[in-house]
């Protein structure tokens, strides 16, 4: 009944036909009695594995899955809707059925073009029997998965499956498929795994490429050490051994173990395995541990046996390469293994030539305890180099200086006095160190033995020593004969001075050394350390005897520095310091070579103007005034100053004109040649020298100019011919040197004409038309300071510098200057509008009517001059001519245009200043001109106020003024018809006119009262006063009327006050407004 259940659900009310061609495999197949069953059936339980097999062939046909059906989601491999059943047979471990559907011709490899092959889906799902089942039936192990190219065997690796890895190596797979994306070989996997080390060697014996790239660039070995499989990486890189592969690999292995927090977690085995594993072919795991300078792996390997004496196929032994690796511990650690300290390395070094030849022996600490090691051991400490040094040569050298391994070598009864080729004993040699220096004095070195080049070791010392490294000489120097010399005849004193060896310098001069000594060549050791610029000793030698000793060319240590220049890192200030001790002592500047130079004409021929600090050094004043021989002359006449110039040194003239250097002004004029002015440099050179020049007159002007006499001194100090010189040779006229004569040379020459006022007026002109040909401004001020008085109280008014014009002060200073002179500035552009503050704001014009050169008028009226300038106190050039009384310059300045009633800063006009000087005639002139005598100034006054009672013609004057007021009272009269329409007044009656409506009338005056000024205020009902103005002849077309008395009267103005109230309060007539207005 269960099988006919079974079979109707098969059919699934489906018609027998379609079930048989569902169904090809006839039922009697099952009933087959042959002994073929299935895997685990045994032959008593044939009939239910053939049952069996049919209930999973139909579960299979019907893809029902298993009780293991959640191992598909676990897996994650879910099946396809294309999956036949066989691939549910292999994915439900349902070997009877796989079995049958091999029987019946299905592909155990699946359907064509699938994602999964059956096999990777057995493999997947850990199904060892099914993946032996489709092996077996010739399924391809190399099939990948579509997505990401992996193979069975890759799955097997990755799940650790080492049982169908097995299976699938049986098969022979391609060991070096990739997988797509990662480009892993199943020995990448392998590699990463720690627990396939059989898988990894299983791989290897089949082939598989240790070397293969994965898509990072790693190899199966770098992915195991990544991964820390040290088993793997061991033997995947053992699989390379003894070839050169793997060499990074092999490196990083090694790397690996010499971090100690890895070692800790490996035993001596693995160690070692490593080691074997990574040593390079041509190489031995000991000397690989030596390479490392690990000492315990070292005792290590020779605890297992490894040989201390076993060289490499290169020849290196472990004893020369534990030297090699700066290890006295791992030397140590071999001699006591027995190493042969005998042998000799490929280059036939002993071990105690290699031990100094090698980086240990720079560790002075070291270095002793391997020699005692060695030595101890049965090294031979005789042995000599190929230039026939001995141990002790190299020990006590310059490059090590190991003084206690020198004393081991001397206990060893080494000879001390052994020479090498070049005659040199180790004393020679150890001249840089005071310590190898001493073991060798000691133990009774000999001093007094030279080399083939004839040098004792205190001589090769100080030839050989350098200032940088100075090594310490004071023992040396005391055992030794410091007279000694070499065949040129040089003592340690010249080869001390000549490398700068300062603290031996010292140390020989204490010791008594000869400085005069001269060598073959006659340079004293002073001469010496200046040709070799070794400035730290100069001072030193300096200050012994022979300061002056001179060469073979007659040159002394002065002359030498006088012509060096500096080599780095020293500076010229280091030279010019290295000069003053000589310039302290009284001869040396004066000393001559053979060509008759001092050392001061030898700097200015040589050096380059950068050695200024040399020359400023040598023309210091110390000692005597002259000391620093600044004039003197070489053999052929020539001084410093003539060489400076010449070559073009323009900073040297500078320097020796300042230090007194003689030179004669018509010997330097360009027309001699000796400096071309068609250069800048040139230019320069003559500018200085005319500059120093006038220095030097300028000096004796002020000296003279203190005198008393009246004689001027300047044509003698400074004649115009040599005026025009120095001008030619480049002196500004407007920017002269600072001196205390210092002033634009136009203004030196003019304040000389105040000093001496018995000046020649020919030079005079002939020097300002000079320095104007040569541009000298002729409108450049002078300030004066402002003469201290009681009424200035403040600082600022006492400190007020106040300028002069040049041409206003000429004409002020100078009233008989010559007409010619003030063409002069004329012509040369002086100006006519600058003010001198110092003489009251006065331009030129003020001045020459002030000093009344009325010649000069004509010609400042050809230049446009203002005729109404103003000077501070507000008055024109009108205003001094009519207070001086000077009645051309007046005319002349009226037919010009000058305003006739200008008014100065209180008022005044020309008129009243006129009335108040008491002068007819230039009253006269003024009214007729149109001059105002109805002017009031600040204080009141009227121009007749002004006459002074004391002048002769006094009664002419106001008879003049008196007429014209009423002229003008006249005239303003009918002005005011016009404008008001009202009858003229009686003249009589409107000067006597009374002010006051008292009942008491003041008495008539006897002489008629003078009319009242049109500005002056007019009294209205006795209170407040108004003030009517009268319109001036200039204002005509914008009039202000004057007002008399009897009309205020007539009309009852208000006063100001009352006409302010009523208008304010708004009960005011017109009339009232009119007043307040």
């Amino acid at each position: 009944m269960k099988l006919k259940k079974s079979l109707s659900c098969i059919s699934l009310s489906k018609t027998d036909k379609e079930v048989e061609e569902r169904h090809p495999i006839p039922i009697d197949a099952y009933k087959d009695n042959t002994r073929t069953g299935v895997r685990g059936h045994n032959e008593e339980g044939n009939r239910v594995s053939k049952i069996q097999t049919l209930i999973e062939v139909l579960r299979c046909e019907l893809a029902r899955p298993g009780k293991g059906s959640n191992a598909v989601t676990e897996k994650g491999l879910e099946p396809g809707k294309e999956w036949t059943p066989l691939y549910h047979a292999v994915c439900h471990n349902r070997e009877a059925a796989l079995l049958h559907f091999l029987r019946t011709g299905q592909s155990p490899d699946g359907l064509l073009g699938s994602d999964l092959p059956p096999i990777y889906i057995a493999t997947a799902y850990g199904h060892v029997g099914i993946v032996k089942i489709l092996g077996d039936a010739g399924a391809d192990v190399n099939a990948s998965a579509k997505q990401n190219g992996e193979t069975a065997l890759h799955i097997a690796i990755k799940n650790g499956r080492n049982d169908i890895v097995d299976v699938i190596l049986s098969h022979g797979p391609n060991v070096n498929a990739k997988t797509i994306h990662t480009g892993e070989t199943p020995l990448h996997y392998a590699a990463a795994e720690s627990v396939s080390l059989a898988t990894v060697a299983a791989l290897l014996k089949q082939g598989a490429n240790y070397e293969a790239l994965d898509a990072e660039i790693r190899t199966p070995a770098e992915v195991a050490l990544q991964s820390q499989n040290l088993h793997a990486a061991v033997a995947i890189v053992s699989a390379a051994r003894g070839k050169r592969k793997l060499i990074k690999e092999k490196e990083m292995l090694l790397q690996y173990v010499e971090k100690a927090q890895n070692r800790l977690s490996m035993n001596n085995e693995l160690i070692a395995d490593i080691f074997e594993a990574g040593c390079p072919s041509n190489s031995t795991v000991l000397i690989e541990a030596i390479k490392r300078n690990d000492a315990s792996l070292v005792e290590m390997f020779l605890e297992k046996g490894a040989d201390p004496n076993r060289a490499t196929s290169s020849g290196i032994l472990p004893i020369f390469a534990a030297l090699s690796c700066s290890s006295a511990h791992i030397v140590h650690a071999l001699v006591l293994h027995k190493a042969d300290v005998t042998l000799r390395d490929v280059h036939g070094l002993t071990v105690l030539q290699a031990a100094l030849d090698s980086p240990l022996a720079q560790d002075k600490e070291a270095m002793p305890r391997l020699f005692e090691i060695l030595l101890s051991s049965g090294a031979d400490s005789r042995v000599k180099y190929s230039d026939g040094s001995t141990l002790l040569h190299r020990a006590v050298g310059q490059e090590l200086g190991l003084a206690k391994v020198a004393q081991r070598l001397v206990q060893c009864d080494i000879n001390v006095n052994e020479q090498d080729r070049c005659g040199n004993t180790a004393l020679h040699l150890a001249y840089h160190s005071r310590l190898c220096t001493a073991v060798l004095l000691k133990h009774g070195t000999d001093v007094t033995i030279v080399n083939k080049k004839g040098l004792t070791p205190l001589l090769y010392a100080t030839r050989q020593a350098t200032k940088e490294k100075e090594p310490d000489l004071e023992e040396l120097i005391r055992a030794s004969d410091i007279r000694k010399t070499d065949s040129a005849r040089r003592t340690p004193l010249h080869f001390a001075s000549r490398n700068g060896l300062e603290k031996t310098v010292r140390t020989l001069l204490q010791a008594g050394a000869d400085t005069t000594f001269i060598n073959s060549k006659k340079p004293t050791p002073l001469i010496l350390a200046v040709l070799y610029h070794q400035w730290n000793v100069v001072p030193l030698l300096a200050a012994q005897s022979g300061i002056n000793s001179w060469d073979e060319e007659g040159r002394t240590a002065l002359h030498h520095i006088a012509m060096c220049t500096p080599r780095s890192p020293s500076t010229w200030n280091d030279i010019a310091t290295a000069v003053a001790p000589f310039c302290e002592k009284g001869v040396s500047r004066s000393m001559r070579d053979k060509s008759g130079a001092t050392p001061l004409i030898q700097a200015v021929k040589s050096l380059p103007e950068q050695g200024l600090p040399v020359i400023e050094m040598l023309l210091s004043r110390r000692g005597s005034e002259k000391s620093n021989c600044v004039g003197h002359e070489d053999l052929q006449s020539k001084d410093a100053l003539f060489y400076a110039a010449t070559l073009g040194k323009a900073t040297f003239v500078a320097a020796l004109l300042q230090s007194g250097s003689p030179f004669t002004l018509k010997e330097w004029r360009p027309s001699k040649g000796r400096v071309r002015p068609d250069n800048d440099v040139g230019k320069q050179i003559l500018k200085t020298m005319a500059e120093h020049d006038w220095l030097r007159r300028a000096a004796i002007l002020q000296r003279q100019s203190i005198g008393v006499s009246n004689e001027s001194i300047l044509p003698k100090v400074l004649p115009v011919r040599d005026l025009q010189q120095l001008l030619t040779m480049g002196l500004d006229p407007n920017a002269l040197p600072k001196s205390k004569v210092n002033s634009p040379l136009l203004w030196i020459i003019l304040n000389q004409i105040s000093q001496r006022h018995s000046f020649i007026s020919d030079y005079l002109h002939d020097a300002i038309k000079l320095v104007f040909i040569f541009r000298a401004d002729p409108n450049a001020l002078s300030t004066r300071s402002l003469r201290r008085t009681s009424q200035m109280r403040s600082p600022q008014q006492q400190a007020t510098s106040l300028t002069i014009h040049p041409l206003t002060f000429l004409l002020e200073q100078f009233p008989d200057i010559n007409i010619k002179i003030i063409n002069l500035f004329l012509d040369n552009a002086a100006k006519l509008t600058i003010p001198s503050t110092f003489y009251d704001g006065r331009y030129p014009l003020h001045s020459a009517i002030l000093t009344n050169r009325p010649s000069t008028l004509p010609i400042f009226l050809s230049h446009k001059v203002d005729i109404n300038s103003l000077d501070a106190k507000n008055r024109t050039p009108l205003f001094l001519a009519a207070e001086k009384g000077f009645h051309e310059p007046i005319q002349v300045l009226l037919r010009s245009g000058a305003k006739v009633d200008a008014k100065d800063m209180d008022g005044n006009t020309p008129l009243h200043v006129s009335a108040q000087t008491g002068n007819k005639t230039v009253v006269s002139l003024l009214l007729c001109s149109g001059a105002k005598a109805w002017e009031l100034n600040t204080k009141g006054k009227l121009p007749r106020d002004l006459v002074p009672a004391t002048s002769a013609e006094r009664e002419e004057i106001l008879d003049l003024l008196k007429r014209a007021e009423e002229e003008e009272q006249q005239h303003h009269h009918q002005q005011q018809q016009q404008h008001l329409n009202i009858p003229p007044p009686n003249p009589r009656t409107s000067t006597s006119t009374s002010t006051s409506t008292s009942t008491n009338p003041s008495p008539t005056p006897q002489h008629p009262a003078p009319p009242r000024h049109p500005n002056a205020p007019i009294e209205a009902n006795g209170q407040d006063t108004i003030h009517a103005t009268i319109a001036s002849p200039s204002s005509y077309y914008f009039p202000t009327y004057f007002i008399p008395t009897y009309f205020i009267r007539a009309h009852s103005i208000p006063s100001r006050r009352e006409a302010e109230f009523r208008y304010n309060n708004g009960e005011g007539s017109d009339s009232d407004a009119g007043a307040y207005r």
